[in-house]
């Protein structure tokens, strides 16, 4: 087995993305923020799918002008690309297949944290919806 090479930033990231993951009925998501490259919103996302709860798991996080959403299944159907398109607000912007999907959302310049926020949980909500999960009204930090 190889393990390569990490940089801090990749830790610090996985960290907030353990940190930050809500869980609900076999569904993870982890909200990262700023990040400084968007592979590790996929590696988080990745990571998180090992939870042995976890049916899917959903990271977002933001690159310059965008926020950009990964999406693992620990199963193929329904397929992840499926569900990601219907869940950002531009499907065109997604794409995958079987288990993985990802996809990106571009930003407005000067976007209010309040907006941006919401935005997170609109795509929360929606990835819950598509799923046919009913969204809790509190929700769960798995790993606090």
């Amino acid at each position: 087995i190889q393990n390569p090479a990490r940089s801090r930033s990749f830790f610090s990231t996985l960290a907030r993305g353990i940190h930050n993951a809500v869980f609900q009925r076999g569904v993870v998501v982890s909200h990262l923020g700023p990040v400084e490259n968007p592979t590790l919103i996929a590696q988080a996302a990745d990571f998180l799918l090992a939870y042995r709860k976890a049916r899917w798991t959903m990271g977002t996080g933001k690159f310059r002008d965008r926020m950009h959403v990964s999406l693992r299944a620990a199963k193929p159907l329904p397929t992840a690309e499926s569900i990601l398109c219907k869940v950002l607000p531009n499907p065109g912007q997604a794409g995958g297949h079987d288990q993985i999907a990802g996809g990106n959302v571009h930003l407005r310049k000067n976007m209010r944290p309040g907006s941006y926020a919401r935005l997170e949980r609109r795509i929360l909500h929606g990835l819950l919806k598509h799923l046919h999960i009913k969204a809790a009204k509190r929700l769960r930090y798995p790993f606090r």
